[in-house]
């Protein structure tokens, strides 16, 4: 069951373009289809038009990235999630105190007004 006819030189290009440009195929999980059509509550067509491709340099650097066809649910086309997962984490910088800060003449003001939006955003996060 299928749409039109994917010439064999509209394929080839494909190929050539992703090799020449040192692009792959991220397969997928999910439904092997991307498009349907519908006539009269019968399924006439059925294809796999969206891919995901990506460079060395991209898979390098989400090295656990992965492809999800979801399901068709609005259009005739499902939607594709490309859930990434990057090789390095950044992490929150520790909090350092540096002494001088007590000397600068706003700092009371400064902690006071801090401290207490610090203190109401947690507590009203808790209580959601």
């Amino acid at each position: 069951m299928g749409g039109r006819d994917l010439s064999s030189s509209s394929v080839s290009m494909l190929n050539r373009f992703m090799e020449d440009s040192g692009m792959t195929d991220l397969g997928f999980s999910g439904s092997k289809y991307t498009q349907y059509k519908e006539l009269n509550g019968r399924v006439v067509m059925k294809e796999t038009l969206d891919r995901a491709i990506c460079n060395i340099e991209w898979k390098m650097l989400f090295n656990e990235a992965s492809i999800q066809n979801l399901p068709i649910v609005c259009s005739d086309h499902g939607p594709i999630l490309v859930k990434l997962v990057a090789r390095y984490k950044i992490r929150k910088k520790a909090f350092r105190f540096e002494k001088m800060w007590v000397t600068d003449d706003d700092f009371l003001e400064v902690v006071s007004r801090n401290w207490s939006n610090s203190i109401n955003t947690s507590l009203h996060g808790n209580l959601e």
